[in-house]
């Protein structure tokens, strides 16, 4: 399987991901501009490099990396993620399914 990023699997997962969340509340606590986030979910804008920090809260947010927010074919395999501090260095841990 080709895995490549894909404007669409972000706006789907974004569009799944907050339709049962406050967006100005998540906005003011993730320091993303609203109307970013507004044009990143309804495929008005797509991100690019300089807003990688946004991305990557919202994928810490949602309990995902920035590959299962962005590249399709990423979390098929997917059971769990979760992130934990050690030390001062964080760790994803990922459960996938092999069989």
């Amino acid at each position: 399987m080709v895995t490549l990023y894909s404007v669409e699997h972000f706006r789907q997962n974004l569009k799944e991901k907050l339709k049962d969340e406050n967006i100005v509340k998540l906005c003011k606590k993730l320091s993303i501009p609203r109307t970013v986030l507004l044009e990143w979910r309804d495929g008005v804008s797509s991100p690019s490099f300089k807003n990688i920090k946004h991305i990557k809260s919202l994928a810490d947010y949602f309990g995902m990396s920035l590959e299962e927010l962005l590249i399709t074919g990423t979390n098929e395999k997917l059971i769990s993620s979760v992130v934990f501090s050690d030390e001062g260095h964080q760790f994803r841990v990922k459960i996938e399914k092999i069989k």
